[in-house]
Formats: C-alpha cells, structure tokens, sequence
C-alpha cells in the first residue's frame, strides 16, 4: 500500500521504519526536510521524501503525525483530501503535556474530519508511546499491545486495522469517530502513568 506521513517525529519516523519493513511504500515530509531524509535514509528503499503535496497526492493512506495546532497550515498547502484514508494519530495535548487543550464533548479527530469533510479520518495508534514503536519487537513480555481504531467508514476502518497488525500490534475495533473522545484521554493516561514512574515503554492491552 502507498502510505503518506506527514511528520517525522518519534511517532511517524517510527511508523514509517516498520511499515516500509513490511514492503510498503511510505512517502514523508516534515517541516525539517533533512530529518524526514534521515529518516529515509534509516528505513530503506521503501521510504522516500516529498512535499506535503507530494506526500497528499501518493498515498492511498495518510498518517497526521504532527501537532493538532498545524492542522489547518497542512490543509492549507495540500489542498484536498477527498478519498483519502487519514490516520489521525494526533493528541491534542497542552504545553506541559500533562493535560488536553479539547475532549469528552468533542476530539481531534471530529475537528479534523470537519474540515477535511471528503477524507474517512480513522482515530488509531494514538494511545502508542513511541518507546513502544522504537522497540522494534512490539511485544512487552510476551504480550501484544492493543492499538484501538475508530471512524465511520468500514472500508477505510478494514484497510486501518491490517496496517495494525502489520507491524506488529492487536487492532481492536472501537466503533464510530466519536469515540475518539475518549481515545484521546486514553492517551494522555498514558502520559500520567508514565510520569508517575512506569516510564513510557507501557502499553494497553484488552483481555478477553
């Protein structure tokens, strides 16, 4: 699959890694070039760099992996999502990341589906630390982590879900978009428990 990522942190430089090492084609693009070239440069043959407009035209799926404040600057220098399966793995964190800047009556997702309205935004990988990601072996003891998803779109859900787990993860269907509101402070728990002193290498998982 053609895969798009625009931004090349801990989070989608990770994300572009494990994918490209299941032979998909990634594209990326950062507001740091050079970075989304080393990147590149990590991953293989299967990454390359391109523009926001690049990376929006060659991807069947696009990753946001950027800051939910940039949101409305990446819309406006790539123009029209329309058809396009977007991967919101944003949070909307405050400053400190202790905290949300928006949630429980609306979320990132609903936000950015608002304004990309001919785009199937999926919710996913949000509640992943980047430590986790940068394991390379997603296993922690033994167990597999649990990635939810949530969107309104089955078909774009399905294409998510296999992304899942080719890199490793448990996809967990999490129902409609709105649920991003809750996926959300999910993740901010996340940095809680890990501030508190289990570090950031942790992960959730559903047992049934």
């Amino acid at each position: 699959m053609n895969i798009g990522i625009i931004g090349t942190g801990n989070m989608g430089g990770n994300l572009a890694k494990l994918w490209a090492r299941k032979n998909h084609k990634i594209m990326v693009t950062s507001k740091d070039l050079k970075q989304s070239g080393e990147i590149a440069v990590q991953a293989g043959e299967n990454v390359s760099v391109g523009s926001l407009k690049d990376v929006a035209d060659f991807g069947e799926v696009i990753v946001f992996a950027f800051p939910y404040e940039a949101i409305d600057e990446v819309i406006s220098k790539t123009g029209s999502f329309s058809g396009k399966i977007i991967i919101d793995i944003i949070n909307p964190l405050t400053e400190d990341i202790l905290g949300l800047k928006i949630g429980f009556n609306t979320s990132a997702a609903e936000e950015i589906a608002k304004k990309i309205p001919g785009a199937h935004v999926v919710k996913a990988i949000n509640t992943i630390a980047s430590p986790v990601l940068e394991r390379g072996n997603i296993e922690i003891d033994a167990n597999t982590p649990t990635v939810f998803y949530c969107g309104d779109n089955e078909d774009a859900k399905s294409k998510v879900s296999k992304l899942i787990s080719d890199i490793g993860f448990e996809p967990m269907e999490s129902g409609p978009l709105t649920n991003a509101r809750y996926l959300e402070p999910m993740a901010e728990f996340i940095v809680q428990l890990a501030v508190t002193g289990l570090g950031a290498n942790i992960a959730y998982k559903i047992l049934k």
